[in-house]
């Protein structure tokens, strides 16, 4: 929450950023681990989410 609504409210940006919502801009990584118990989970990224679009991760690597 510290990262997403709250930084909302304290714009007054919440009616259309901060929460997972039809209509709402999103910015999310869809992980396959837990980030709050390994690390290692920023290497399971499986999907990003940028301004609303998907951007698979096989897209994103450093070869393309």
């Amino acid at each position: 929450t510290a990262a997403t609504i709250n930084n909302a409210k304290m714009f007054n940006l919440q009616k259309y950023i901060g929460s997972v919502q039809v209509g709402k801009r999103a910015d999310l990584l869809i992980l396959k681990d837990n980030p709050l118990t390994t690390i290692d989970a920023f290497d399971s990224i499986q999907t990003v989410i940028s301004a609303g679009k998907i951007i698979p991760r096989e897209t994103l690597a450093a070869n393309h």
